[in-house]
């Protein structure tokens, strides 16, 4: 089968080519767990299995049979920790009743893709399909119809159905007891058998209804299964004339009549469970419907008459049989097509699960999206639902399916949004990764503008560099981002932009090798802001932040650049930028002296011992004036040493400020060649700006040469 036929599925038939070594399923690991209180473990360990799986290399199947078994297991684990929702509270419930819409909505897709019904979308297949998954679905949540089949335990130890009849040797059989026949405790077992046996048919189960015949004594059951099995294989009532079964069609035909007879008779001519037997075998639904009274039994009802009334229709056509008296009518109000099927339903039960079923059923994806989507932007919409949706979005993007792509979007978006506010972080990249390009990367911006700390960025953009996005992109346009919102209009907030740009600014560290020259340039013009309005310490904030001398960062980067990807001008604007760097560095260092020598040269010395007169001094005894002297040389090397102190600092801020005069013509100035500007008016506002800071920082640094020079000669 060529894989590109199929529903769901593109060219490659793989998911998701990212590498990621996730073989085990992490909610697996709450099967076996003694706890009781791990509601949240359980729902978090979902999400993180259904990331896991959209990761891993795999084939169409194996995705859609791992989304289903994430869903079973949260299935079972909720089942037997919290005793099947009824201990907790309600939210436990309504997980439990998302997990197993999930598990069979998946289920379905499998069956639907494994036979292929999809590709080939024949109504009469497709309705097949359906049931045949209804009828499972029957057997795991036994409701309705299909309830008693918890008693076929107890059945089977009955060892007689018409135990009494047989005891006295009595002829009896199924229609015995309209004939008053029967004693009152073989009525009771035989109309029980009946129902058990209509609770068989209805969860399609063949072997069973043949074992329950046996055991029972009730060998004319087999009758009724033979006549199900016959009825509901196209293979048992050809088309084609030279076919051997061809006149068993109007055998077919006449049993039709002969049920639509006994269907026809008085309510208290035929008892509730033998009318819903046969209208189940020929497939009546007026006389089936009124019986189902909850969802699942509805839409099998359905099902189960459309597969019947198809194949009498395509039998009628083909033998020429329109006008012949055996055709019973009865089927004309059962819904022949898979749209039909569920346009009838939805009369019955607007649950948006059963919605989506039909519409998948269908090959109808547009309407899928629409549906979820129309349930998604609800507030009052379902966590574990909206799980659903955005990954049943991710299966159809496989294909080249038509759907609305906004609405699709929009659902992988609140998807993401939702785990946000989950703290599951580092499952959004690969989720947004799946939205159209652009805002594929505007959402990725967004969604990191709002991360703090290095280590939870990192890791996130690890992750976002796993499913395809370039770092270095995200790390700029979330600093361009910063910029928009954070104007540096010296506003009453401006102390909170400078320090947001600072804190985003960071983004550009992270990745050196891709964002050094941007963290350069950013951090070179956020600077020049700051002073110009004289905020030295925001200045040594951010300088505080790079892990190492940006200017050797960039200098590593023209080092790496291959002899292709080399550019003159765009290294001679690099070194513009380094030149311009290294005089915030250099006055800011020069600062930071000045102000520990100031500091030093105006520190108060503790007083100098009295000096005594000569006089005074020969007075003393020896001992006095060894004291004296010992006092008086400790006090002046004191001095000494504080002296030498300051002139240290003094010689090094000088021989700085000296430096920093040699280099006036390119200190806090452009020297760039207007053949290399890229952006002649930004380059012109640099250069403006550079001017303003270079007047006034050599004003700064003269008038500190001064001073040091003052306090020499005082």
């Amino acid at each position: 089968m060529d894989l590109d036929t199929r529903s769901f599925v593109n060219n490659s038939g793989v998911f998701n080519a990212t590498n990621r070594n996730d073989s085990a399923l992490y909610a697996s690991q709450f099967l076996n767990a003694e706890q009781t209180d791990i509601f949240s473990e359980v729902c978090q360990s979902i999400f993180v299995d259904y990331h896991a799986i959209c990761l891993s290399e795999a084939s169409f199947e194996d995705i859609v049979k791992g989304f289903k078994q994430t869903a079973a297991n949260g299935v079972q684990i909720f089942q037997r920790t919290f005793n099947n929702g009824k201990r907790g509270d309600r939210r436990i419930e309504m997980v439990l009743n998302s997990l197993e819409a999930e598990r069979n909505i998946f289920d379905l897709i499998f069956k639907l893709y494994q036979a292929e019904f999809i590709a080939q979308h024949k109504d009469e297949n497709t309705n097949t399909s359906l049931l045949k998954r209804f009828e499972e679905v029957a057997v795991d949540h036994p409701v309705g119809f299909s309830q008693l089949i918890k008693e076929l335990e107890h059945i089977r130890s009955i060892d007689h159905a018409l135990s009494h009849a047989a005891v006295q040797k009595k002829f009896a059989h199924l229609d015995s007891v309209y004939l008053k026949q029967l004693s009152d405790e073989d009525s009771q077992n035989l109309e029980r058998i009946k129902r058990i046996f209509f609770c068989l048919l209805r969860c399609g189960r063949s072997a069973l209804l043949k074992e329950l015949a046996e055991q029972t004594g009730l060998s004319s059951l087999r009758a009724y299964l033979q006549v199900r099995l016959l009825l509901t294989d196209p293979d048992s009532s050809p088309l084609e004339e030279t076919a051997e079964s061809y006149e068993f069609a109007e055998s077919r035909l006449n049993f039709k009549s002969t049920a639509s007879l006994i269907l026809s008779t008085p309510d208290n001519g035929i008892s509730d469970t033998d009318r819903c037997i046969w209208s189940a075998l020929t497939g009546n639904l007026d006389k089936l419907l009124p019986f189902a009274d909850n969802p699942d039994d509805v839409l099998w009802v359905f099902t189960n008459c459309a597969i019947e009334a198809i194949l009498d229709e395509e039998i009628i056509a083909s033998h020429k049989m329109e006008e012949n008296d055996i055709v019973q009518s009865g089927n004309e109000s059962s819904p022949k097509t898979v749209n039909t099927v569920f346009s009838n339903f939805r009369t019955h039960c607007n649950d948006i699960c059963f919605k989506i079923i039909g519409c998948l059923a269908a090959n109808n994806f547009e309407e899928v999206v629409s549906l979820a989507y129309s349930d998604a932007i609800l507030e009052s919409s379902d966590i574990n639902n909206l799980r659903l949706y955005a990954h049943l979005v991710l299966l159809i993007k496989k294909g080249t399916y038509k759907y609305d792509k906004a609405k699709g979007d929009q659902i992988i978006f609140l998807y993401s949004k939702m785990l946000v506010t989950l703290e599951m972080n580092l499952l959004v990249p690969f989720y947004l990764s799946k939205l159209e390009k652009e805002e594929s990367i505007e959402r990725m911006v967004d969604f990191l503008y709002e991360i703090n700390g290095e280590s939870r960025r990192a890791e996130v953009l690890t992750e976002a560099v796993n499913v395809g996005f370039d770092i270095g992109k995200l790390c700029v346009k979330v600093y361009e981002k910063a910029k928009l919102e954070n104007p540096l209009d010296d506003s009453r907030k401006l102390s909170d932009s400078i320090a947001q740009r600072i804190n985003i600014w960071r983004f550009l560290l992270i990745s050196p090798e891709d964002t050094a020259c941007e963290a350069l340039i950013e951090c070179n013009n956020l600077l020049r802001e700051l002073f110009e309005r004289d905020r030295y310490a925001e200045a040594m904030e951010l300088l505080g932040h790079s892990p190492q001398n940006l200017t050797t960062q960039t200098k590593e980067f023209i080092k790496n650049l291959s002899i292709d990807d080399r550019d003159e001008a765009m290294i001679r604007r690099i070194q513009d930028q380094q030149r311009e760097f290294n005089s915030y560095l250099l006055y800011l260092e020069i600062m930071e002296k000045f102000s520990i020598w100031k500091h030093r040269i105006n520190e108060e010395l503790s007083e100098m011992p009295k000096k005594i007169s000569d006089v005074e001094y020969a007075k003393l005894d020896v001992i006095q004036k060894s004291e004296y002297e010992r006092q008086m040389n400790h006090a002046m090397s004191r001095i000494q040493a504080h002296l030498k102190d300051c002139e240290k600092y003094q010689n090094v801020v000088v021989n700085q400020i000296l430096d920093l005069l040699y280099q006036t013509p390119t200190f806090f100035a452009s020297c760039l060649d207007l053949n290399d500007v890229e952006n002649y008016e930004e380059h012109q506002a640099r250069v403006a700006q550079l001017s303003r800071i270079h007047e006034r920082y050599l004003y700064y640094t003269i008038t500190m040469l001064i001073t040091l020079y003052r306090k020499i000669f005082i």
